[in-house]
């Protein structure tokens, strides 16, 4: 067989790999632009400039939207690539003539201090990306096509829970922090995101459990193995989004005890996923029981929090 590949690979068209290094340098565009925007969207949001993320990534969805119906139909895969490429570098030039003009209103830190803060926030990001993400891979390598399938309906809808709770919690932290650094009590502010984010998880997970087959119609009548799982799978998602809020809070008040059991515990549902499930229903059952043992891991370190009076109003920093 090496024989083969090196025929292979020697007779080639020089074209093919002309062609694939297009690929590559787009793809390798998106990728690095797409570090460097979360960086003055932060910012912004540190601001409190919702609004006007909102205005920059409206206009820069539409540029997305436009350039990439355009491109698609004369250069197909390519062309949508390039329109996501345009999204991203009109999304960094408004986000970075913005953040300039107001660059006066931010304050410096030392870089020691952006490391030691860049770590947990690093590992929280990661494991927190897990969930919505490796549980697909996992079930594509464990499951059959159809199987696999079905499962990736029910991602889809579990999205939706976890997404719901976003804007809360990307809220949330640029105001716990502003509130920690005043001394004031931030917990108000942690109540207040948590029932708002529960609630909406709640009408969401209300509407799987009433109209299932309505939901799953959206991708066919094939997938309507997905409902019996539906309303499980949108609780377990509903438990993850609300630990990942809390998560970000602690974040935000600079409490990385939780950081590890978060991690910890994701890991270890995973890999049971990996090497205890053989079909859907495991799957469902191991993700539904990890992340209510995140979830009451949560609470007990809210309550731990709680009673630690020096995190009630920041009397010790």
């Amino acid at each position: 067989k090496g024989g083969e590949y090196k025929y292979k690979l020697t007779n080639a068209k020089p074209e093919l790999f002309e062609y694939d290094i297009k690929y590559f340098i787009i793809i390798s565009a998106i990728i690095f632009i797409g570090f460097i925007i979360p960086i003055y969207a932060g910012i912004l949001r540190a601001m409190y400039k919702f609004f006007t993320i909102g205005i920059f990534n409206t206009i820069a969805s539409v540029i997305k939207l436009i350039s990439g119906i355009i491109l698609t139909k004369t250069l197909k895969v390519f062309g949508a690539l390039i329109g996501i490429l345009l999204f991203q570098i009109s999304s960094l030039i408004s986000l970075f003539m913005y953040t300039i003009k107001n660059v006066e209103k931010i304050k410096y830190y030392e870089n020691w201090k952006v490391l030691s803060y860049s770590v947990p926030v690093f590992i929280s990001t990661l494991f927190t990306t897990f969930p919505s993400n490796i549980d697909l891979i996992i079930a594509k390598h464990l499951l059959s096509a159809r199987e696999a399938g079905i499962y990736a309906c029910l991602t889809i809808f579990g999205k939706i829970v976890l997404f719901s709770s976003y804007p809360i919690t990307i809220t949330l932290f640029p105001y716990a922090s502003r509130l920690y650094y005043e001394r004031r009590n931030y917990f108000r502010v942690l109540f207040l995101s948590y029932l708002i984010a529960a609630a909406i998880a709640s009408l969401i997970i209300f509407i799987y459990w009433i109209y299932p087959k309505i939901v799953i119609k959206i991708f066919g009548y094939k997938y309507e193995e997905a409902m019996h799982y539906l309303l499980k799978y949108g609780i377990s998602m509903m438990f993850f989004s609300l630990s990942a809020l809390f998560l970000n809070f602690c974040l935000a008040i600079k409490y990385y005890k939780f950081v590890i059991p978060f991690s910890s515990l994701i890991l270890i549902y995973m890999s049971l996923i990996y090497f205890l499930s053989n079909n859907i229903n495991e799957i469902v059952n191991i993700f539904m029981y990890g992340n209510l043992s995140l979830f009451l891991t949560s609470i007990l370190f809210m309550i731990k929090l709680l009673l630690d009076r020096r995190f009630l109003y920041n009397s010790n920093p």
